[in-house]
């Protein structure tokens, strides 16, 4: 289980610690949790654009790591704001890597 913070820049070391665990061997293995960060931009409803370097830091370590995302069922946003329509903010920010 992890998660990821808050900061962009603080995340820098969950990416650094992801590269580093997938080449401690060949046994499969499985990572899932709250990483605060997103891929690409449909993965999230409102707020402030996302700069490239947001989508690519998670997308450059998934296949550095050679994991796969493993999608769910049910709700498609794993986090909102729970405000009215207009103000609603979510992303899908849970993921499970296999």
């Amino acid at each position: 289980m992890c998660y990821g913070a808050n900061d962009i820049d603080s995340r820098v070391e969950l990416w650094n610690s992801l590269r580093r665990l997938s080449c401690d061997g060949d046994t499969p293995w499985m990572i899932q949790g709250d990483f605060n960060a997103l891929m690409n931009d449909e993965e999230r409803l409102g707020g402030a654009d996302l700069d490239d370097r947001h989508r690519a830091e998670m997308r450059e370590c998934i296949i550095e790591a050679e994991l796969t995302e493993m999608r769910t069922t049910g709700s498609f946003y794993t986090w909102t704001n729970n405000q009215a329509a207009s103000e609603r903010r979510g992303g899908w920010i849970g993921f499970s890597l296999i």
